[in-house]
C-alpha cells in the first residue's frame, strides 16, 4: 500500500512528466514548422533557379492553382502533322497578317545537292606493305548553302 506522501510524490512526478511531454510536443511542432518553411524556401529557390523566368512577374507559389495552358498528359497532345502544319499557317496580328516563318527545311527543299569528295593523294592510297586502301564509308562534315547569282546548291 502506498502512503499519502508516496501517492502525492507519484502525482507530482506524473504532472512533471506531463509538463515535460507538452513542452517537448510544442518543441517538435515548432521544429516541424521551421522544417516546412525551409522546404518551401528550397522549393522556391529550385523553381527560381531551374524553372521558367520572367521579368514581368514576381515568383509566387501557386500550389493547386489550375493552369491556363495545356499540360503534358491531359489528352491534348499535338501530333507531328499538327506541329508541322502549325508552322506553315499565317499568324493573324493586329493590323496585318504575318507571313509564316522561313525554316531551313523549307529553304533547301528544292535545292539540288552537290557532294564534294576530298580524296587522298595517289601516294597515300596504299598501306605500308603496298596493299590498296578502299573506301569504307563517308561522313557528312558540313552542310552549307552557297548563293551565287542565278545558282543555288547545297
Amino acid at each position: 500500500m502506498l502512503t499519502k506522501a508516496a501517492f502525492d510524490a507519484h502525482i507530482r512526478q506524473i504532472s512533471a512528466l506531463q509538463t515535460t511531454a507538452e513542452r517537448l510536443i510544442a518543441t517538435i511542432e515548432e521544429k516541424n514548422r521551421i522544417i516546412s518553411e525551409q522546404i518551401e524556401i528550397i522549393l522556391n529557390l529550385n523553381r527560381a533557379w531551374f524553372g521558367q523566368s520572367s521579368e514581368k512577374r514576381m515568383f509566387v507559389s501557386c500550389d493547386g492553382q489550375l493552369s491556363l495552358f495545356k499540360q503534358a498528359g491531359d489528352g491534348t497532345e499535338k501530333t507531328s502533322e499538327d506541329v508541322s502544319s502549325a508552322g506553315k499557317q499565317a499568324v493573324p496580328v493586329f493590323a496585318h497578317t504575318r507571313k509564316p516563318k522561313r525554316t531551313m527545311k523549307g529553304l533547301v527543299e528544292n535545292v539540288p545537292k552537290k557532294t564534294v569528295i576530298v580524296d587522298l593523294p595517289q601516294e597515300q592510297k596504299f598501306t605500308a606493305d603496298d596493299r590498296p586502301l578502299k573506301c569504307i564509308g563517308t561522313d557528312d562534315v558540313q552542310v552549307e548553302l552557297i548563293r551565287e547569282p542565278g545558282l543555288v546548291y547545297k
